[in-house]
């Protein structure tokens, strides 16, 4: 069926949520471009709707807004949506677009697509595929492949299939979705090949086919090659953050940079849109690793000139630095000598020092006190736009440990390295900052040598009940996650700009009396919070040869563990075994006869070693009037398990989603399910024996578990690998 007759009659079906119920501009954007193509269209929101997203919507034209429960993923929002207008009406449309706020766009424009499209004799198109996998990564596929289908971000249905009773039956007789990987494996992956196989035609736009063997999701991993050269008019949001461990899987970990970098200088579209929907709503670590937004900044190349009309200083701390004074203060003289120096001492004698050595400063300023900084400086720092934090060397956990303290005096190096390179590298970062309009704050890398490897993640845990309180008592709009450390001002240092600092200064004293918390140890957790509700980035910088120099160091790790482990005379599985022990959570769902309560789950923890058999026992409670019960052994992981057995008579269990093989059942996916059935009246706990239960890694959640019981993260990923 062609659509080239004028005065079309299409119904938009925008399905959007957000957790705090925001509308930002992306999305507004989105729907104003999509306006001119349709005749009606109707917003359904999961969740909350703020009441200026309200207003935001109310200000498009010919658009019904509903708000529902945050139930039922994207699949119930179309379905409540068809729902509400009801078939009679839904039927008299010549087209109906369901698409969502997971995609970002148009680059230019959607004029191009829908003319290409309207001339295409097709029953249903949408604009990019998947292309399928000969396995299931969301464990909810009948045959355990995932087939070629059309996205579910755009799908558009013309007249010839909406009248169907196949699609009729399709929405009325759906099943509830109760996950994302059942949004998929229920609705996106199989919408294609049902409508398929009953004989509709269906064409996307974005053409990949060549690609097939390239990669499963080109949207994903080939973003600016379907933008530059498919004329695809979208992207995903999604792509900026994804978990850095999901997307290492599939490619190098470039195409979201690649594709904001191509968006800023080859397309119109507002970049900022992306920036400010982000800062706003991602998590800071997700961020930054998914576009790689740590600064390497150059030390060589000097800028023609100051930034105009910026006020840059420097506020120093030498409480701490004793027997380094002298060092330090020698690395401190490559602050340019034009740019104001605050530096605070315990002794007189200390700052006679201070003073001799900066003589050529044109503005000094030294206070002899045991106040910090800033006590001392704060109104000062308040007169300017850029300021780099020199504070106490602070002692960190994982210092304690080192031997020689050679290794202590190596990471302070590199603090100091990192704020102050050389003269040149200073007036760099000024214009880095000058760049960057969503930059907030730069810090020192945290150092990955001896003792400090993965204290990066171990800090952040040990600090991070501090850190939520302070977000709540402070109302940071700020994404946190315990697994997920933000860029800290490791050492007490950093580059921040000063509008953000005095939002700080004008907040410390009730932000040190909620938490009771001395100052020096509050501040550099404070920072990140507040640079991300100021809608700033805050992340690291480093010298180039700083850089370059960890990029050897990672390197070499490598080749040296590699190595380790196969050296015949040390027993690293003998190591390994000792170690590990795994905290593995079993959920039990029942049904009353109205289906699996989903908010009414139970949970047992059981605790194995991967590298040992043992026999595994499950005590299940058991309900009155309970008809089914849902075993899942090990959320989180892919598992074997080994001769599994219910010890009461007339109780039956099915493996549901796994491989049976002998007395084995195999798993390939991380939410492995059992389903028991009988007659359970007079039972009132049910038993479940394994002879063993094996779990292994899946990429979502390999870095959370091996950090629990893993001294060193970088030698254990290479063992696991080995060990495969």
């Amino acid at each position: 069926m062609k659509l080239g007759k004028e005065n079309k009659k299409r119904l938009g079906i925008f399905f959007f949520y957000d957790e705090d119920g925001i509308v930002d501009d992306y999305v507004i954007y989105l729907l104003e471009n999509m306006e001119k193509f349709t005749s009606h269209n109707i917003v359904v929101c999961n969740g909350v709707l703020s009441e200026s997203g309200r207003k935001r919507f109310e200000q498009l034209s010919h658009t019904d807004i509903l708000v529902r429960e945050n139930i039922g993923f994207d699949v119930w929002a179309y379905k409540t949506a068809l729902e509400y207008y009801g078939w009679d009406e839904i039927d008299t449309y010549d087209e109906i677009i369901l698409y969502n706020f997971t995609i970002m766009g148009p680059v230019e424009s959607f004029d191009l697509m829908f003319e290409e499209m309207d001339q295409e004799d097709v029953d249903f198109w949408g604009i990019t595929v998947h292309h399928g996998a000969d396995f299931d990564p969301f464990g909810t596929m009948k045959d355990g492949k995932l087939p070629l289908h059309i996205q579910s971000h755009f799908i558009a249905v013309r007249h010839s299939m909406i009248i169907s009773d196949a699609f009729h039956d399709y929405w009325d007789k759906h099943a509830m979705i109760h996950s994302y990987n059942e949004a998929v494996g229920l609705h996106e992956a199989i919408f294609t090949g049902i409508f398929e196989e009953l004989g509709y035609r269906w064409k996307v736009y974005v053409d990949t086919s060549d690609l097939r063997e390239d990669t499963y999701y080109p949207l994903f991993n080939m973003p600016v090659d379907l933008i530059r050269n498919r004329k695809c008019p979208i992207f995903k949001r999604k792509l900026f953050i994804n978990d850095f461990e999901g997307t290492i899987q599939e490619n190098a970990n470039l195409s979201a940079r690649e594709l904001l970098v191509y968006l800023q200088k080859e397309t119109n579209y507002n970049t900022d849109m992306i920036w400010e929907h982000l800062l706003r709503s991602a998590n800071m670590h997700n961020l930054v690793s998914g576009l790689n937004l740590r600064y390497i900044v150059d030390e060589d190349i000097a800028n023609e000139k100051k930034c105009e009309n910026k006020r840059t200083a420097f506020f120093v701390s030498t409480a701490n630095w004793k027997d380094y004074f002298i060092n330090y203060m020698q690395r401190l003289q490559n602050v340019p000598v034009n740019y104001p120096i605050y530096i605070l001492v315990t002794q007189e004698k200390i700052g006679i020092i201070a003073r001799k050595m900066l003589e050529n400063y044109k503005e000094v300023h030294v206070a002899v006190t045991n106040k910090n900084l800033f006590e001392t400086f704060g109104e000062a720092m308040k007169a300017y736009d850029y300021i780099c934090i020199l504070g106490e060397k602070r002692k960190q956990t994982v210092e304690k440990k080192m031997s020689p303290y050679t290794n202590v005096l190596a990471g302070q190096e590199l603090t100091m390295r990192s704020m102050c390179e050389s003269k040149n590298y200073i007036q760099n970062i000024e214009k880095t900052f000058e760049n960057n309009k969503f930059l907030g704050m730069l810090s020192a890398c945290f150092p990955v040598h001896a003792n400090y490897y993965s204290g990066a993640l171990a800090d952040w845990k040990k600090n991070f009940k501090m850190v939520k309180q302070v977000a709540q008592k402070e109302h940071y709009h700020v994404h946190l996650d315990k697994e997920k450390p933000l860029a800290v001002a490791f050492d007490n240092s950093c580059w921040i700009r000063g509008e953000i600092l005095k939002k700080y200064l004008e907040r410390r004293k009730e932000i040190l009396r909620n938490l009771e918390e001395k100052e020096g140890r509050i501040w550099p957790y404070v920072m990140p919070l507040l640079v991300q509700n100021c809608g700033y980035l805050a992340t690291n910088v480093l010298p180039k040869a700083v850089a370059e120099n960890l990029l050897n160091s990672f390197y070499q790790y490598t080749f040296i563990i590699d190595k380790q482990y196969r050296r015949p005379n040390k027993n690293y599985l003998q190591v390994l075994s000792d170690r590990a022990v795994i905290e593995v959570t079993s959920e039990i769902y029942y049904d009353s006869g109205d289906g699996f309560d989903i908010k009414n789950v139970k949970t047992l923890k059981t605790y194995i070693n991967p590298f040992e058999k043992k026999k595994v026992v499950f005590q299940i409670k058991v309900p009155e009037k309970v008809k089914y019960i849902r075993f899942d052994p090990c959320e989180g992981f892919m598992c074997i398990c080994t001769n599994v057995t219910v010890k009461q008579r007339g109780i039956n269990l099915y493996n549901v989603n796994g491989i049976h093989s002998g007395k084995e059942d195999l798993f390939l996916t991380k939410d492995p399910q059992y389903i028991l059935d009988g007659d359970f009246r007079d039972i009132t706990t049910l038993k479940i024996e394994m002879d063993n239960m094996s779990v292994f890694w899946n990429e979502n959640g390999f870095q959370k578990e091996i950090d629990s019981f893993y001294k060193q993260r970088e030698e254990l990923v290479s063992s696991i690998e080995y060990l495969k």
